[in-house]
């Protein structure tokens, strides 16, 4: 089960518990978007994360370009994630 958000993570863990529905053994989990905390839980929680630091510092770099030059033709950047393979994926990978 893939979901799109932390609340959305933090709610299908407590719903799969309280359907007895074991995670990882009966059902993968993986979350999308990192939080502090999410190696906490119990098991710790397999996430992608974004680079949420490069973020901010594009959307400043680009805030600041678009100021100059407010004609400047739309800018586009792709950032890669990662994946942090804990234990609610059932991987057995080591460790993020």
């Amino acid at each position: 089960l893939m979901t799109a958000n932390n609340l959305m993570t933090i709610g299908a863990m407590h719903t799969l518990r309280d359907q007895g529905i074991r995670v990882p053994q009966e059902m993968a989990l993986v979350g999308f978007d990192d939080f502090d905390w999410a190696s906490f839980f119990s098991p710790r929680l397999t996430v992608i994360s974004q680079p949420l630091e490069q973020q901010g510092i594009l959307a400043v770099q680009m805030l600041v370009r678009r100021i100059q030059d407010a004609s400047g033709a739309p800018e586009i950047r792709r950032l890669t994630p990662s994946l942090k393979i804990r234990d609610s994926c059932g991987c057995n990978a080591a460790p993020a």
